[in-house]
């Protein structure tokens, strides 16, 4: 290894490299503690490598690629819950979490006041919420908002307008999903502040 001899040169890497570790320690948002982490693993390398000391230079080097590949997750996400802000959420991965049904174009799926214990992601068909005059096609989920509900209960009915292929998610199941996935939990809060709104729009509750 190289050891480089300016010493002042090297003591300002180092106390370089010490004051991005502690901004890292200190910040409380996650994109600017990984990217002062990655600039701190750097410096480190090149501390370690000036004054020879191989340990930190093998502990910088591990880390590095670490912070790298989580700062480039954390901005996955973040283009995530954009997408999700927008009412653009790729709702793809919810088939491993639905069980498939089929109804008949005219069948009622449910009726108001009747119990809520799950939602529905529509796979194909066009399902009619009639008390607000609203149409849910391939790509939509409905029956979400029993999970809000006090009392568990359908506040409005849903019927079949075309043959519809459905997949059933368990309240439990969404509420997993709420807590484990941050771009989806954003994007039900987003459609339930949708969904009041269009039922302030047409002055009902739903």
């Amino acid at each position: 290894m190289l050891v480089y001899s300016d010493a002042t040169l090297i003591e300002a890497v180092g106390w370089a490299a010490a004051g991005a570790g502690l901004f890292s320690t200190y910040s409380r948002t996650m994109i600017p503690l990984r990217v002062a982490s990655i600039v701190a693993n750097v410096l480190f390398i090149g501390y370690g490598s000036l004054r020879g000391i191989l340990p930190t230079v093998i502990i910088n080097c591990i880390l590095l690629p670490l912070n790298v590949i989580r700062l480039l997750d954390i901005r996955r996400l973040l283009d995530g819950v954009r997408n999700a802000a927008t009412g653009d959420l790729d709702t793809e991965w919810l088939r491993s979490f639905a069980t498939r049904k089929r109804y008949l174009a005219g069948e009622t799926l449910w009726h108001v006041g009747d119990e809520a214990r799950e939602a529905l992601y529509v796979f194909s068909g066009i399902i009619e919420l009639p008390e607000i005059g609203k149409r849910l096609e391939t790509g939509a989920i409905a029956g979400e908002m029993g999970l809000f509900d006090p009392d568990g209960r359908r506040l409005v009915s849903a019927r079949c307008l075309t043959d519809v292929e459905v997949g059933t998610i368990t309240y439990d199941e969404f509420r997993l999903l709420y807590f484990q996935n941050p771009e989806f939990g954003f994007y039900l809060l987003r459609l339930v502040g949708r969904r009041m709104r269009e039922n302030l729009d047409a002055g009902r509750v739903r």
